[in-house]
């Protein structure tokens, strides 16, 4: 990012922060919400990039296009105001998903909530605590690093079209509202099906299944294939390196996996006997790149004789379309709690997988023998996509024998010294990758607005990635003059000595399926505080086995925070009781790797497959308690 457009940004904005425009309503005012809309069924969020938030009218293949008011440039985005500024409201090519962005600051107040409208009525609220270098720059104020917006906003599911309105409400934490100013947005036709026009496409499909090497299979044991997104420590690919274990160490069966991005889990599987092979990508940006990595897998894994695939992440679809073209079954574990659309422009942007790529994702759930989900809420939101005989919500379980243990042996007084945490602190833990969705600059802030009332009480975040969004974190606990109450450290290998010194556990995503470390949380006897989005909704029932709060909203996270660090120890020990309780009789890892081996069988027998024969899984009880 050049120094000339930073100092043009922020000249802009201070140009607008000291102007006209913005609405300022009475205090309690709120607005009407078309159908309530959740987090769950209105998931988003991508960080507002320097290509994303100029202040021109987005390129002519976003299919959006701002409309300039009366009296101004043609293509010109509204003046921003005192109070903030819609700067973003384009759609890739590729999508039906507008992405729709800004920035607020309310003088005098901390934003607690942007509610996003469309022709004046809400269509949910915007994720919060998107970085913003320019305004950073241009305010000292302690929320200008975090200051930014966004709404992902699926047109498919509205009729809106041909010229519309865009305008926000930002709620402030003192109970006012302010109006942004409105931009009107030209929106072309919805999202077109790929069209494989030539039947280029089909040339190439056909082309790789040439690839393939007829192999007479013998009666060997079963050989498993698995796909995968990265070999990062992230609770999906925990989930994987620990169902592997079960499964593969536990039998005769063999393993190989696929990645296209390794990490420290690597280690791990190979001394589970599971061989790794890293590819550089999955060639998801175009029809060309899919399909020759398509072949090149298709002529690898033909030789090999795999007997089935498991398909691990959305990312992981194409090994359930290898499958198909191979004809062997596939099981896929999906853990995002949001579709393919959303799911292309949030967590993996900058993949910007290809139309087809897409068609492909979406026809692998069709496809697959089984699709397993870890929250019921997740697979009701996937049902339409598939037979929803084969859609099974399959819940998380945790090593509860090992966290027991983990747990007696617990000395708290030295896990703070080594952690160099104070001995007479209270200790509210996040442990997550920093990313927006996961809101760790919504933790913070609504931090500070507690942490007056609760002076021994300290803030540690666990899972800094070093990027712009842990950098503006950084800067915000900077500016509020928050150190050393908040402390920040990197993912670590071992997360049980951070959840040892824990004396709360906060969870702020606004998109989560089932997270594990809440089900170790519980188990370990700490009490959490999170966000009620999809399996987690299911999971906490409020005041009883945990509290909840709304997500996307700074002030009611706040509140949540307060009604943890107030409550008296017999309240803290009724819910983590009652919590501890609940995990134990309704996430028992006994059975969970028999059930999966038995999916596995299930749909080995339902594929007419040529082989009579395959080795059992013979699971010693050593290794059917993991899950």
């Amino acid at each position: 990012m050049s120094a000339a457009y930073l100092l043009t940004r922020a000249h802009r904005a201070v140009q607008a922060f000291t102007g006209a425009g913005a609405e300022r309503l009475p205090a309690g005012h709120d607005v009407q919400r078309r159908g309530s809309p959740r987090a769950d069924s209105n998931p988003d969020g991508a960080s507002v990039s320097e290509s994303a938030s100029g202040d021109t009218a987005p390129t002519p293949q976003s299919e959006a296009r701002a409309v300039a008011p009366e009296g101004e440039e043609d293509g010109a985005l509204s003046v921003a105001t005192a109070e903030g500024h819609i700067d973003m409201c384009d759609r890739e090519p590729s999508s039906s998903v507008l992405r729709i962005g800004g920035w607020a600051l309310l003088p005098g107040a901390m934003v607690s909530r942007v509610d996003v409208l469309l022709d004046g009525r809400s269509v949910g609220s915007a994720r919060l605590g998107l970085p913003r270098e320019d305004l950073a720059q241009a305010f000292p104020s302690a929320q200008a690093p975090v200051c930014g917006f966004i709404l992902l906003l699926d047109m498919s599911d509205l009729s809106n079209q041909g010229e519309v309105t865009i305008s926000a409400l930002a709620y402030g934490t003192d109970g006012s509202s302010t109006r942004l100013p409105e931009v009107r947005v030209w929106i072309a036709s919805r999202e077109l099906p790929f069209d494989d026009h030539g039947g280029r496409a089909a040339q190439l499909r056909e082309r790789a299944q040439r690839g393939v090497v007829a192999r007479e299979r013998l009666d060997e044991p079963l050989s498993v294939l698995v796909f995968t997104h990265d070999l990062r420590l992230g609770g999906a690919q925990l989930y994987l390196a620990e169902i592997l274990d079960r499964i593969i160490s536990g039998s005769d069966w063999s393993c190989t996996l696929v990645t296209p991005e390794d990490g420290p889990l690597r280690t791990r599987l190979e001394e589970a006997g599971i061989s790794v092979h890293v590819t550089p990508d999955y060639g998801l940006l175009g029809v060309e790149t899919y399909e020759g990595k398509m072949a090149e897998l298709l002529a690898w894994a033909s030789v090999q004789g795999f007997d089935v695939v498991l398909a691990n992440s959305l990312i992981g679809f194409i090994g359930v379309d290898l499958a198909s073209r191979l004809g062997i079954p596939a099981i896929f574990m999906v853990h995002e709690s949001m579709e393919t659309p959303r799911w292309s422009v949030d967590t993996h942007r900058w993949l910007a997988p290809h139309r087809y790529v897409r068609e492909r994702m979406e026809q692998a759930l069709g496809a697959a023998s089984a699709v397993v989900f870890e929250a019921e809420a997740t697979r009701r939101q996937y049902i339409h996509l598939g037979d929803p005989h084969r859609f099974r919500a399959m819940p998380y379980t945790v090593e509860l024998d090992q966290i027991a243990r983990r747990g007696e042996s617990f000395d708290g007084s030295t896990l703070r010294r080594r952690l160099g945490i104070p001995e007479a602190t209270t200790v509210v833990l996040c442990l997550g990758t920093f990313e927006p969705r996961k809101a760790q600059s919504s933790i913070v802030q609504a931090f500070s607005l507690v942490a007056e009332q609760h002076p021994d009480a300290w803030l540690c975040l666990v899972g800094d990635l070093g990027d712009s969004y842990s950098g503006a974190v950084r800067e915000y606990v900077t500016r509020a003059g928050l150190w050393p109450r908040v402390v920040i450290r990197p993912m670590v290998d071992d997360p049980y000595e951070w959840l040892g010194v824990a004396d709360v556990l906060v969870l702020a995503s606004d998109i989560e399926s089932l997270p594990r470390v809440v089900l170790e949380a519980m188990a370990l006897g700490t009490p959490v505080v999170s966000t009620g989005v999809f399996g987690l909704a299911d999971l906490i029932d409020d005041g009883r086995t945990g509290i909840l709060c709304e997500p996307r909203d700074i002030g009611a996270l706040a509140g949540a925070l307060e009604r943890a660090l107030s409550a008296t120890p017999e309240e803290r020990r009724r819910i983590t009781d009652a919590a501890s309780s609940m995990v134990r009789r309704n996430h028992k890892p006994e059975g969970y790797a028999r059930d999966f081996v038995r999916l596995i069988e299930e749909a080995l027998e339902q594929h007419d497959s040529p082989r009579p024969q395959r080795g059992r899984n013979v699971m010693s009880p050593a290794r059917t308690h993991g899950l």
